[in-house]
């Protein structure tokens, strides 16, 4: 994680001498942005060799806050950090921590995982005036998780058992989001806004609660995103 720091450090060092060469009036933001993702996607195992996908409909959210400074004319670019919980409502086999003799019964019900986000823009403004301002922004962001939760189910219908948590840390993956938004000036110095929000390349990665398979590689992959959308709002202090 300290990479991850140190590689957002470097950026926003990066833009700063940049714009200072660039523009003439500069605009600088912090801001707190909460990030909504709604997200459709599907599980993958195998059994006796066939794949299959369960799938499943999930709301994600969390809070971060970004540095935005104006780069060249109307363009700006923006770092951040935050927190994000990643959502899966999807049934799935996995390594479960319960009875050893009834774990494999078990499905997950959902999973979500809680996540240090790390993110970097890059934006136009379309409209700028000391009111409004309209923009388009791409943003990549990563997220590595701290903590995770399953939420079991049993084909035995027995009773459930208490959510799992476990406290591993690693990268879950990473999205690419494409956002169109605006911003209305409330005062001097404070703005507020919204965005909506699609994320237009989404990669998740591995984890080895599910179990692995001898017919592919991508059995223990935490989903395949089949299709997000989502909206972020925004409060900005400029300076």
């Amino acid at each position: 994680m300290s990479k991850h720091i140190l590689f957002v450090v470097f950026i926003v060092l990066g833009v700063e001498g940049y714009s200072q060469k660039k523009v003439v009036n500069k605009v600088n933001a912090i801001g707190v942005s909460v990030p909504i993702i709604w997200n459709n996607s599907n599980g993958i195992f195998y059994s006796l060799g066939n794949r299959i996908e369960p799938s499943g409909k999930a709301l994600s959210y969390g809070i971060s806050v970004n540095y935005y400074r104006t780069i060249y004319k109307n363009w700006f670019a923006s770092v951040g950090v935050g927190y994000f919980n990643q959502s899966f409502n999807i049934s799935r086999k996995f390594d479960f921590d319960g009875d050893p003799a009834t774990n494999l019964l078990y499905n997950t019900k959902k999973y979500n995982y809680h996540c240090a986000l790390f993110t970097m823009g890059l934006g136009y403004h379309f409209i700028a005036n000391d009111k409004f301002k309209l923009s388009a922004n791409a943003a990549y962001n990563l997220l590595n998780s701290f903590e995770q939760q399953y939420t079991p189910t049993s084909y035995s219908g027995a009773e459930l058992k208490k959510t799992q948590t476990n406290n591993n840390n690693f990268n879950i993956g990473s999205m690419v989001n494409v956002s169109v938004g605006f911003d209305y000036a409330v005062s001097k110095r404070i703005s507020i806004g919204a965005d909506v929000v699609f994320p237009i390349i989404t990669k998740w990665n591995n984890d080895e609660i599910f179990f692995g398979s001898l017919w592919s590689y991508d059995s223990q992959q935490i989903a395949e995103n089949k299709f997000s959308i989502g909206t972020a709002l925004n409060c900005k202090y400029h300076f």
